[in-house]
């Protein structure tokens, strides 16, 4: 039996759907912390407080079971995970369709390998935060992460008015990556 055929658009309309319900998501726990009427419990403060992003590090309290550093940082790093997978899910649609064009093209390549680098640099950092590997292993990774990041970034900065149409993604991973490392850097 012959598997049907989905058209290149509507799969490309599909990566973007999937993308943005990360974002949807992240959007509706920052809306109910927000709005909710109350402040956050005391260990919730203490540790977000040290992050670039407060609010957005107090949006995985519901992820996590006791409130720690350590726990999160691996709610957020794994949230980094999945929004990196996500980007890079789109990356390979945008380079397989027809209507993306060849310097889009040569960014997006930069980008889709270090969203590959990316969930592996962040692969790393939790099993730094599980034990495996010192602070400084932890610091390490986490910096290549945001690197990664960057990197996509840069690789777009390069041609002048050329936009980058996975801009959107990577600002969200700046800052989930800038969480870990404020996080993280007060752990020792």
């Amino acid at each position: 039996m012959e598997r049907p055929q989905i058209s290149l658009p509507l799969a490309l309309l599909a990566v973007l759907l999937l993308a943005s319900t990360t974002t949807t998501a992240e959007s509706r726990l920052l809306h109910r912390i927000q709005h909710r009427g109350r402040f956050p419990v005391p260990a919730v403060s203490s540790v977000c407080r040290r992050a670039e992003f407060p609010r957005l590090c107090q949006s995985f309290v519901p992820d996590v079971r006791t409130v720690t550093a350590e726990s999160m940082i691996e709610a957020t790093v794994w949230a980094a995970v999945s929004g990196a997978k996500a980007a890079k899910a789109l990356a390979d649609a945008l380079m397989d369709s027809p209507t993306t064009g060849s310097e889009v093209k040569g960014g997006i390549d930069v980008c889709r390998q270090n969203f590959d680098m990316l969930v592996l640099d962040l692969q790393k950092g939790l099993e730094n935060i599980k034990g495996a590997g010192s602070h400084d292993e932890l610091m390490s990774n986490l910096s290549a992460a945001l690197s990664d990041i960057d990197s996509c970034d840069e690789s777009f900065n390069e041609a002048p008015g050329l936009k980058s149409p996975v801009s959107h993604l990577t600002s969200n991973l700046r800052k989930l990556a800038l969480n870990s490392l404020s996080l993280a850097d007060h752990l020792n």
